[in-house]
This record gives structure tokens, sequence and C-alpha cells, in this order.
């Protein structure tokens, strides 16, 4: 099924696809990364300095997205690429790609370890009195204790 409308939870249909097609926005590709997803991306030809152009040809470059531009786009050549990007080697590939270069979750893990770092170090006057975190579902529980 094709969605043609605004959808709120776009994650819901990330993880019901088996290939995203959409612009080349940073929040896109990084939601794309996240859910590990071959795309055929379309960079919006209108935005500054062709920063979606960039963030497409960088996940092309590492196998994991085709690009087209929007003034060559054709029904008969989408249509090819959507058939490649649906062979189970080139998903296979996109998984394999996004593992490897894996930035977000780095990412995540070090804003999660600064976040920790501060607050233990702020936490002079005591009322902290335990941090508990869970990498794998990153999440962090602050226990406040009575005042």
């Amino acid at each position: 099924d094709v969605y043609k409308r605004q959808w709120d939870e776009m994650w819901t249909l990330y993880a019901a696809s088996d290939v995203v097609v959409g612009r080349a926005g940073a929040l896109t590709c990084a939601e794309i990364m996240r859910m590990r997803k071959p795309a055929l991306l379309v960079p919006h030809p209108a935005c500054a300095d062709q920063h979606q152009l960039f963030n497409a040809t960088e996940l092309e470059r590492l196998g994991a997205a085709v690009v087209v531009e929007q003034k060559n786009l054709s029904s008969k050549g989408t249509t090819s690429l959507l058939s490649l990007l649906l062979n189970s080697r080139r998903r296979e590939k996109a998984v394999e790609v996004y593992e490897k270069n894996d930035s977000l979750r780095v990412a995540e893990e070090k804003i999660a370890e600064e976040i920790v770092r501060e607050v233990l170090e702020d936490n002079r006057d005591g009322k902290i009195s335990q941090v508990v975190a869970n990498r794998r579902t990153r999440s962090f529980v602050f226990d406040c204790g009575a005042a």
C-alpha cells in the first residue's frame, strides 16, 4: 500500500515498510538510518546550499540509498529503482551499512553518558542517591530520595 497523506506516527510506517521513498532532510535521513531501511531519496531542489543532496549522496555512497534528483524522476525509472531496492540482497546491504555506521547509536550513548556525568557531578547536595542507566533501552532512572 502507498500512503499519500500526512501520517502522525511515522515510526509505524517505517517499521511496516520494505523501502522508503522520501526527501533527504537531516531528520528523514536519521529516521531511515535508525530504522535500517533502504531508501530512494529525492533531495528537495530548492533547499539552501543543496544540503539535502549532500545528505542523500552520503547515504548513497555508503550503499544504503539511491538518489534521484527531482528533475530526473520518471515513473519507469522509479519503478526500476524500487525493484532494485526491494531486492533482498540490497535490503541486507542497507542493514549492514547502518550497523557499521551507526553514528546515531554512538551519539546517543555519548549524550547519555555526558548527562549522567553532569548529574552526578552536580549532585553535591546529595539529593540524587542513585542513577540507573539501561543502555539497551536507553533509559535512565534517577532516585531522588526524600529530602
